[in-house]
């Protein structure tokens, strides 16, 4: 499980093991858009704009997702081991994803 808050404060997202992403506005406590992520997810981060929401989990998925569109921008594989932990260079335009098997690898961000 995971929850994380948008730059702004404007958005909650949290995450399960049963393949959901969750968008809350925390204002309110309701939920504005599920997100079917396709793995159980175990880590999560906001781009630095707040635009885009980087999804890791099991079976070796990173998703970005555009939550202002509400559409899923790219499903990245890691050939090799599932996603512990992601990150977005301070510019945007690279992700990082850590895995099970220690390697650090790097993707360029699809920005539409």
């Amino acid at each position: 499980m995971s929850a994380l808050y948008s730059p702004d404060g404007s958005l909650l997202v949290t995450g399960d093991w049963g393949n959901d992403v969750w968008v809350w506005n925390p204002a309110t406590a309701k939920p504005r858009l599920r997100l079917d992520v396709g793995a159980a997810v175990r880590t999560m981060a906001f781009s630095p704009g707040g635009e885009l929401l980087a999804i890791g989990g099991r079976f070796r998925i990173v998703e970005v997702w555009n939550l202002r569109a509400s559409t899923r921008l790219a499903t990245l594989q890691d050939p090799l081991s599932d996603i512990r932990s992601v990150a977005f260079s301070p510019d945007g335009r690279v992700l990082a994803g850590a895995g099970s098997d220690g390697v650090v690898r790097l993707w360029g961000v699809p920005l539409d």
